[in-house]
C-alpha cells in the first residue's frame, strides 16, 4: 500500500529483511518490525508474509478512518494481520461498540 523510502534525515529505520521461509526480501519500517520478521521466520510455521498488505477503511464514533496493517502473515496455524506497535490512544472504548 505504501512505498518504503530511505533518507538521511528520517527518524525511523526502514530496510529489507531476507526470510528463509519465503526465500524473498520483505520491507520493514522500524527495528521492531525487523525483529518481528525475524521471529516469524524462526517460528518455523510461516508460509508467506506481506508487508503493508492492504488499506482498511472503517467508521469510528468520530467518523471515517483508514489504517494500513504492518504485515499479513500466512502460517500453518492461521492467518494474521499484525500491527507491531499501535498506541492505545488510537483505539477508544466507543470504537468497540
Amino acid at each position: 500500500m505504501r512505498r518504503f523510502s530511505w533518507s538521511r534525515a528520517q527518524r525511523h529505520r526502514p530496510g529489507l529483511e531476507f526470510l528463509v521461509s519465503t526465500g524473498r526480501l520483505h520491507g520493514f519500517e522500524s527495528l521492531a518490525e525487523s525483529r518481528l520478521l525475524l521471529m516469524l521466520d524462526f517460528a518455523g510455521e510461516l508460509n508467506d508474509v506481506l508487508s503493508q498488505p492492504m488499506k482498511l477503511q472503517f467508521q469510528t464514533s468520530d467518523g471515517p478512518r483508514e489504517h494500513i496493517p504492518d504485515f499479513y502473515a500466512d502460517t500453518r496455524s492461521g492467518r494474521w494481520l499484525i500491527d507491531v506497535r499501535r498506541p492505545a490512544a488510537c483505539v477508544r472504548p466507543a470504537d468497540w461498540k
